[in-house]
């Protein structure tokens, strides 16, 4: 019996271990993908597609602070409150975004600015986003988190 608390820290530390890499992983691929769609979306004049590379970008905000968070935890500094502070400012910054699409969009449907382009880099780069069941693949079964 001694021994199950032990196998048990280093499967959680090895599960927070594997936690901060995809998320580091998220984060990286979430900044390329913003910088990207933003960039095509500019270039093409496509709010959906500028608005798609913001969204990355307030997913990489979420995605900095929960790895922090599980950082934190694997070096025994945690601390709560992450996770809500993670919410609060991802739900202010949609919001925002939705504002900004809602009246973009007004804008456009009352004759103001020119209608968007076709964007081939925004055909390949939206289907080519990893999924979540791709991203959740290597998480531990429900019972050993």
């Amino acid at each position: 019996m001694s021994q199950t608390g032990p196998v048990i820290i280093e499967a959680r530390q090895r599960h927070l271990r594997r936690a901060v890499a995809l998320e580091a992983a998220t984060v990286l691929w979430n900044v390329i993908e913003g910088v990207v769609a933003v960039a095509a979306g500019t270039l093409s004049g496509s709010v959906a597609l500028i608005g798609f590379g913001i969204d990355s970008f307030i997913e990489t905000t979420s995605a900095a602070v929960v790895g922090r968070r599980f950082l934190s935890e694997l070096r025994g500094t945690g601390r709560q409150g992450d996770e809500s502070r993670a919410t609060r400012v991802a739900g202010t910054l949609l919001l925002v975004l939705a504002s900004y699409i809602t009246l973009d969009a007004g804008r456009r449907l009352l004759g103001y600015g020119a209608a968007a382009e076709e964007s081939r880099v925004g055909m390949v780069l939206c289907p080519a986003q990893p999924s979540g069941p791709t991203l959740s693949r290597p998480s531990p079964a429900p019972g050993c988190r």
